[in-house]
């Protein structure tokens, strides 16, 4: 054969010789992949924490899910029984908490009603009535 003569399997050859790129553009393509893995890492672990972060505030959310059917307060009653309460080795703090509460001494509210007495614009007394 001579050069002139081109058969039907060098024709597919010269294409393809035509698509190859240079060995350097190969490279350079290959890295420009490769740098997108960083972004697609830091990506990821953003959905990670995201999904964590719902199903820790699922899980929360469950924790304090009440059934319709069954109240979680009771009914008051007024039946004249007195309920006595204590927290015991706290110190001052304890009688604090117990105020905080709404479980104040009959002293305590004597002494507030007596402040309202002298200033008619302090009415704590009236959260213990």
């Amino acid at each position: 054969m001579s050069e002139k003569e081109i058969t039907p399997n060098d024709r597919g050859n010269k294409q393809d010789n035509l698509n190859q790129k240079p060995v350097s553009q190969g490279r350079r393509d290959a890295i420009k992949a490769l740098a997108t893995v960083p972004v697609l890492g830091a990506m990821a672990y953003g959905v990670y924490r995201k999904r964590k972060q719902e199903m820790r505030n699922i899980t929360s959310a469950d924790m304090f899910h009440f059934n319709s059917e069954v109240s979680p307060l009771t009914p008051l009653s007024s039946d004249g029984k007195t309920i006595r309460l204590g927290i015991i080795g706290s110190g001052i703090r304890g009688k604090q908490l117990m105020i905080a509460l709404g479980f104040a001494t009959p002293q305590y509210v004597e002494d507030l009603i007596q402040a309202n007495k002298q200033n008619s614009s302090d009415n704590r007394y009236r959260d213990f009535r």
